[in-house]
This record gives C-alpha cells, structure tokens and sequence, in this order.
C-alpha cells in the first residue's frame, strides 16, 4: 500500500471516529435556583446570564405571554438545521445542535424568565476547548428565527438582541 492510500485510510477512519464523538449530555444542565449553568472558562460557550466578557450576551426581551413564548421558542428552533429540541418543561427548553461536518453536540438551554420579561439562553460545547464562534453564531441565528416566528404569531418585534459587556 503506497503511502498516500494509507495516509487517506487514516485520514478516513479518524473523520469517521470523531463523528461519533457527540458526547453525553452534561449532567448539569436544567435550571438551579432559576438560574441555567454558568459557562466554563474555555471559549467554547455563550449565555445571557454573564455580565460580561467572551460569553456575555443580551438576553431576548418577551414579546409575547410565557406559555406562547414557548410554543414559538421550540418552533423557531424545530425551523434550524441540525437542531433537535431535547426537552421542554413549563419555562424551560433544552436542544442539541449537531455539526454537519463532524457530528460534534452543543447544548442550546432557554429559560423564560416572566419576572424580568426576558429570555436566557445558554448555548455551550460539549467537546473541545474553543468553538471558533459557532455557538454565538447559532444564538444569532436562533434570535434572527425566533424573531420571525413571533411577527408571524402577532407579537411585537423583539429588539434588542446581541453581544453585551
């Protein structure tokens, strides 16, 4: 066997071990005195409940009631690619987001916090140190598709999404 044939063969199979490299479920996840689990010190994870900071981001005000609320926070993220919603309860939302490439698993988390007329939101690696942004990325987008939904649901626009601190 020539060296470029064993070279793609071994490039093959390592592509093939880490796309089952998903990870389980951090047993962390959920809510803890109303608050989601704070974000690791790696670059690998957003959330709204971080002052400031690489992980800092705002969080999404409520347009609508909390129960509608729900309703168009798993509808907007049963609209993204490679996102599956996991887990509801009464104010809480648990997703996966899978990587197309490598299969690799972030946690999405939203908490509806009616008290504040906010969104939190947690979106974290589950593998790896850095994430080159992905996770910002997603929460972007989910803000850009929840947005929409709840235009088409009747609610006001919500405003006021992004990066704090």
């Amino acid at each position: 066997m020539t060296f470029r044939k064993m070279w793609y063969l071994a490039l093959c199979m390592a592509t093939l071990g880490l796309a089952g490299c998903s990870g389980d479920a951090p047993s962390t996840l959920g809510m803890t005195d109303g608050r989601l689990t704070p974000c690791p010190d790696s670059p690998n994870c957003v959330s709204s409940q971080v002052e400031n900071g690489y992980p800092a981001m705002e969080p999404i005000p409520l347009s609508l009631p909390a129960d509608e609320t729900q309703d168009v926070l798993v509808a907007a993220l049963e609209e993204m690619d490679g996102v599956e919603v996991v887990s509801t309860e009464p104010g809480y939302v648990h997703a996966e987001a899978k990587s197309r490439l490598l299969g690799f698993v972030d946690d999405m988390e939203f908490a509806i916090d009616e008290s504040d007329g906010v969104i939190h939101y947690r979106s974290a690696s589950r593998m790896g140190y850095g994430d080159m942004g992905a996770n910002r990325e997603r929460m972007v987008q989910f803000w850009g598709l929840y947005s929409q939904v709840v235009e088409k649901s009747g609610g006001r626009e919500v405003e006021g999404f992004g990066v704090s601190g």
